[in-house]
């Protein structure tokens, strides 16, 4: 797997994972300043009122759709074929 991968993936999952934190800390940090529950809902719907918050409902069930097949791509593309 390493020679697929190259010398340097371990640093980049290790980039990847501090990007990861650097957005969850982010999210804390707005968070923390609201009052009720409700994650990006909340945070759209108080900034720019009902309309967009729609709009983004509607755009995460567009994406949505779309995520399972090409999650499913990638494993059979990523994985070996079977040597039974």
């Amino acid at each position: 797997m390493a020679a697929l991968t190259g010398t340097y993936s371990v640093l980049v999952i290790a980039a990847c994972g501090l990007l990861v934190a650097l957005v969850a800390l982010c999210f804390a940090e707005v968070g923390s300043r609201f009052d009720r529950t409700g994650g990006p809902q909340a945070y759209i719907s108080v900034g720019l009122g009902p309309v967009p918050w729609v709009l983004r409902g509607l755009a995460f069930l567009v994406v949505a759709g779309r995520r399972l097949p090409a999650v499913a791509n990638l494993f059979v593309v990523a994985t070996p074929p079977c040597m039974c």
